[in-house]
Formats: C-alpha cells, sequence, structure tokens
C-alpha cells in the first residue's frame, strides 16, 4: 500500500515524499530520504520503517524529540492522518486509496529521560521572553521551585518557612503570617512571622483578625488596600497593603496567610494576589498532607498502644509507660527476654506485648508455667517425649518448643526450673537444637524465649540453683515490672477496668465506688498486686447489692481500720488473710501443702479463704 508524508507546515510547507518499502531516514541531513531545510530538526531525526501497510515511526534520539499529534514519542505506528512534529516542521500521513481505518482509543507512548541538565527551572530562567512575561515567568519559577520542595518537609514549621520565603519573594512583602487554627481556642493564632530580613516577628505584630476571620468563613482570597489615612490622602497611595489567602487541603481552610506592605514603598495588585494563592494552594496540600502523615504515626502509636491495653497492661503511671517502651523496644529485636517482678505484677502480659509487636506476631505464643511442674514433667512439656520414653507415655509428644516453632515460648517462674532441665534448656538456647525425652533425633526449632520469675535470680545463684551461664543468656534484655503499690496512679485505672469486665460477666448494673471504698483501694499495699486487685472487684462485684460498690463490699484485707492517731493499721483478719495468700503464692496455689505448712486441715484453709 502507497503512503505517502506530506508537510504542512514550516520551511518545506507543500512538499510530499513518497514512502516506498525499506526504511527511510528523516532529517536536515542532505543524504536523507527525506531531507528537511527546518534548521531545528536533528540531522537524522526519526526514521520509519515501511512494511506493507505499517509505517513505523522511530525516533533517532533527536534533541527535541519527536512529537506524534502533539506527544513526545520513542516509536509508534503511523496512521491516516496522524501528524508528525519535527523542530518547526509538521508532516502529515496518507494512504491514498485505503479504506477508512477504524476509530481507535488514542493511546500515547512517551518516554522520558531525565538527567542533571534537563533542570525545567534552569530552562525556565535561561529562556528569552518578551519583556511583558518577565514577572511570570518569576512567579513561575517561584512556584515550581516550591513546589519541589514542599513535599520533603518534615514538620510544619520548615513548610511555613519555605512559603513564606517563597511569597515575599514574589510579592516584594515587608512581613508575612501563618495563622492557624488552634484546639481549643476560636481565634486563629500566629504560627510562623517573617520580615523582610527573614526575621520572626515580635508578638506585638498581629495579622488583621476581621480579614483573617473572612478568609477562612467565605474560602477567599483578599487583596486589600488602606486608603483612610490622612497622610497618605496627597500622594493617592494606601497606608499599607494586605494580601491574604487561605492554606486549604480541598475542603477546609486550614489556616491563612498574610503579606503586608506599606503603600509608600509598595501597593500589591492583583497579579500579586494571584500568586498568593497559588502557592497558598500548594502549601495547604503540603500542610494536609503533614497532618496526615503526623494523625498516622499517632494512630500508629495508639494502636501499639491497644495491643498493650488489649493485654491487660492498663495505666498511664510513669512506671508502666517504661515497662511499656521496654516492652515495645524488645519486639523489635530477637534476643531472649527475661522479665522480672514480684507475683501478679503482670509478668505475661508483659511478655504477650513482646510477642505481638515483633515480626513473630503470626505466629505461636507458648506459656509454660516452669512452677507448676515436676522435673521430669517440666522436660516432658518443653522438649517433648517418645513413645514408651517412661511409664504412661503410649505415644509420642510434641513439646512446646515445637509447638512455638517460628513464634515465642514464655517460660514463667524459670527460676524454679530444676538443674538438670537448666543444662539441657540453656542447650536449646545457644544452638536451637534439643532431643525428644526418650529419643536420639535431633528437632531444630526457631524460637524466641521470654522467662519471667518473681525470684531472685542472683541469690539462686549463689545458692548453687541457678545456673550463671542460664542467667546471662536468659538476661540479655531485662525488663522489671513495678509493684502495684508503686503504681499507685494506675491502681483506680485498674480497678474501674476490671468492674467494667465484671459488670458485663455477671449482668449487674455497677455504677462505680464509694468514696470510702476508693481510699480503701488506694492505701492498700496490694501484696497480691493487679491479681489480687482483680480478685477483690471479681468479689465486689459478684457479692455486692448496691450500684456503687462500697467498702463493705470490698474483701476483709482490703479495708483498713483508722486508729484513734489517725495511723491506719491492718485489721487482724486482713493479716491472717495476707499471711495465708503468701503461703499460697510460696506453694505455687497448692492449697495441700499450704495446709501442712499452716498446720491446718485443707477444709480450714478453704474456709478461711472464703
Amino acid at each position: 500500500m502507497k503512503a505517502i508524508l506530506r508537510v504542512v507546515s514550516g520551511p518545506d510547507q507543500g512538499r510530499e515524499f513518497s514512502l516506498a518499502e525499506g526504511e527511510h531516514v528523516c532529517g536536515r541531513d542532505p543524504s536523507n530520504t527525506i531531507c528537511l531545510s527546518d534548521r531545528t530538526a536533528s540531522r537524522a531525526h526519526f526514521k520509519l520503517q515501511v512494511l506493507g501497510d505499517r509505517v513505523i515511526l522511530v525516533d533517532l534520539g533527536s534533541r527535541n524529540t519527536t512529537l506524534v499529534n502533539g506527544d513526545p514519542v520513542r516509536e509508534w505506528r503511523l496512521r491516516r492522518g496522524d501528524r508528525v512534529g519535527v523542530g518547526a516542521t509538521e508532516l502529515e500521513v496518507d494512504f491514498p486509496g485505503a479504506p477508512p481505518a477504524a476509530v481507535e482509543a488514542p493511546r500515547t507512548t512517551v518516554e522520558c529521560t531525565l538527567s542533571g541538565k534537563a533542570d525545567l527551572l534552569d530552562r525556565i530562567r535561561r529562556q528569552k521572553v518578551p519583556a511583558e512575561f518577565e514577572r511570570v515567568r518569576g512567579a513561575l519559577t517561584l512556584l515550581c521551585d516550591f513546589a519541589g520542595k514542599a513535599p520533603s518537609a518534615t514538620s510544619a514549621e520548615d513548610l511555613f518557612v519555605g512559603l513564606l520565603e517563597h511569597a515575599m519573594k514574589g510579592t516584594g512583602a515587608e512581613r508575612a503570617f501563618v495563622a492557624l487554627a488552634a484546639k481549643g481556642k476560636k481565634d486563629l493564632v500566629v504560627a510562623a512571622s517573617r520580615d523582610y530580613a527573614g526575621r520572626p516577628l515580635g508578638p506585638s505584630d498581629r495579622p488583621s483578625a476581621s480579614l483573617v476571620a473572612q478568609v477562612v468563613r467565605e474560602r477567599v482570597s483578599l487583596l486589600v488596600s488602606d486608603r483612610t489615612s490622612p497622610r497618605q490622602s496627597a500622594t493617592g497611595k494606601p497606608l499599607r497593603s494586605l494580601l491574604l489567602a487561605p492554606l486549604a487541603d480541598g475542603t477546609r481552610a486550614l489556616g491563612v496567610v498574610q503579606l503586608d506592605a506599606e503603600g509608600k514603598v509598595q501597593e500589591f495588585d492583583e497579579e500579586d494576589l494571584r500568586f498568593l494563592a497559588a502557592i497558598c494552594h500548594l502549601g495547604g496540600l503540603a500542610l494536609a498532607n503533614l497532618r496526615m502523615a503526623e494523625e498516622l504515626r499517632q494512630e500508629n502509636r495508639n494502636l501499639r498502644e491497644a495491643v498493650l491495653a488489649e493485654s491487660g497492661m492498663v495505666g498511664l503511671s510513669t512506671a508502666l509507660r517504661q515497662v511499656h517502651r521496654a516492652a515495645l523496644k524488645a519486639a523489635a529485636v530477637d534476643s531472649p527476654v527475661l522479665v522480672q517482678g514480684e507475683s501478679g505484677t503482670g509478668k505475661e502480659l508483659v511478655a504477650s506485648a513482646v510477642h505481638y509487636n515483633s515480626v513473630r506476631k503470626g505466629k505461636p505464643f507458648v506459656c509454660v508455667n516452669c512452677g507448676a511442674l515436676t522435673e521430669t514433667l517440666l522436660e516432658s512439656e518443653l522438649f517433648g517425649h517418645e513413645k514408651g520414653a517412661f511409664t504412661g507415655a503410649d505415644k509420642r509428644k510434641i513439646g512446646r518448643f515445637e509447638q512455638a516453632d517460628g513464634g515465642t515460648l514464655f517460660l514463667d517462674e524459670v527460676g524454679e526450673m530444676s538443674p538438670a532441665c537448666q543444662v539441657k534448656f540453656l542447650r536449646v538456647l545457644e544452638t536451637g537444637e534439643f532431643t525428644r525425652v526418650g529419643g536420639t533425633e535431633q528437632v531444630r526449632v526457631d524460637v524466641r524465649v521470654v522467662a519471667a520469675t518473681h525470684r531472685d535470680l542472683d541469690a539462686l545463684i549463689k545458692a548453687g540453683r541457678f545456673r550463671e551461664d542460664l542467667f546471662f543468656r536468659l538476661g540479655v534484655l531485662g525488663i522489671k515490672v513495678p509493684p502495684l503499690r508503686e503504681r499507685k496512679d494506675d491502681i483506680l485505672l485498674l480497678a474501674d477496668h476490671f468492674l467494667a469486665r465484671f459488670r458485663e460477666k455477671v449482668g449487674r448494673r455497677v455504677t462505680g465506688w464509694s468514696d470510702a471504698a476508693r481510699e480503701a483501694l488506694l492505701h492498700h499495699r496490694w501484696p497480691g498486686n493487679i491479681r489480687e486487685l482483680k480478685n477483690a472487684v471479681e468479689r465486689a462485684v459478684a457479692m455486692g447489692e448496691g450500684e456503687v460498690v462500697g467498702l463493705e463490699d470490698l474483701p476483709a484485707s482490703v479495708r483498713r481500720a483508722p486508729s484513734p492517731e489517725g495511723q491506719t493499721w491492718p485489721t487482724l483478719a486482713q493479716v491472717e488473710e495476707d499471711y495465708l495468700r503468701k503461703v499460697l503464692e510460696h506453694t505455687g496455689g497448692n492449697k495441700s501443702k499450704a495446709a501442712e505448712i499452716l498446720g491446718i486441715e485443707r477444709s480450714t484453709l478453704y474456709k478461711k479463704l472464703s
């Protein structure tokens, strides 16, 4: 099929080039099949590959690119009516005698390679323009420069510095303000200010409150000239010229920028107003993005804290915040963690927080209480056993280490582990390998260990009951959980937390605490820590009858009797109950052992605890 390339504009207008099968180069070199006299064309601008009814245009790396229908292309299949732009020349493709081509959706392939020399701002600055466009070029240069810098601002303060600098440079303003809405305040407050030398303005320099309010209310930009001063009547120039424009995110005004100038030196005009409105539009979008990023960061912090709160780590005290921070730092690495603290302080909750904030959060979180198992049972529980390993081992059992593979193993009361079991446990920490009880096969696991204890491990090491090397291996990252008596700011928060949980569970309407009950909660030393508080609240909700929890609803151990001198002393019932609970803690909750230590019947112990 015959193809024709017709020059429709430029120095060679009216010329036609017939395209035979093969390759044709277009440019101003005389040796080209398609030779143009256009000096703005490259020597070899593009080539055409004619293959039957297909004409493929390929740009040859021309200095000012090849355009097809106004778009720069590197390669393009030409169709009837396509316009090819080469410098100041435009050519049209025709296929005489060909049937009308089916209408296709336009598609353009654009390839752009940027280099250090391809600086748009530099090209704008160097381009020669008529004198009447110099001001427009200056404004465009400033807008492009600010648009490139605004997204990299790391804070609102950085953004405002750049915004005011560009705005003042583009308008010749002598003073500039950014006013933003402040939380809890009706009027906008000055967030940034500058004079012509780049110095912050004093507190006495303020933007116009009424004009700022109008800009926020009506979402308009204002040009205001004050011509009311008698001192200015002789010249006709205003005493003061103002520009105001909103900083908006597309839906609402986030703030206002005001520029000031003394009329005798500078008077703003509509071009200045358009420039300020444009640069404030860019600044408003950048400010909205900064705020959104900060909101996302805050939301992330809230979600991370919510994970801790969901685990039961409720409180606002400085001591608990330090535990929060330590748990989050420990979660970021994969080393063993040793959590120490008295019984009932929530050590398992700290371990849970470490796991669920780590990269292992999607894997198992497995817990073992070392103090509740004998040496033989603990070894089997941790490492598993083979069939026939001991009496009753009728099948293979997978241990907790294997169950926790890829995740976290929490060992509570690790100080109760026997020396023999400590040896095997240390080897797993060092190598990640172990053998099941009664087996020979080496099992390899990837487990992060978090251990906890209420015991003084230093004292156990000195007594030869805990390995020093195991202590150092476990204690790579240490977290100390404070007792509740050192977190008095959290007592009522925790009490309210448990109250909400148990009233829903019991189905009772309980609205809060009496003053006497609150005082008792605050002044009790809570030897059983959070566990004791939780049990006390559960009892109060279950046994109480009124809508408000009174002093009489609390356990006897929590109620205190003041002495005549005003000093608070525990009651006899409280002393007895505290002693009983300490013995129970010592026996790990084993009531038979506790009764034996106390020298009473087990049934008597149950009565005293009821």
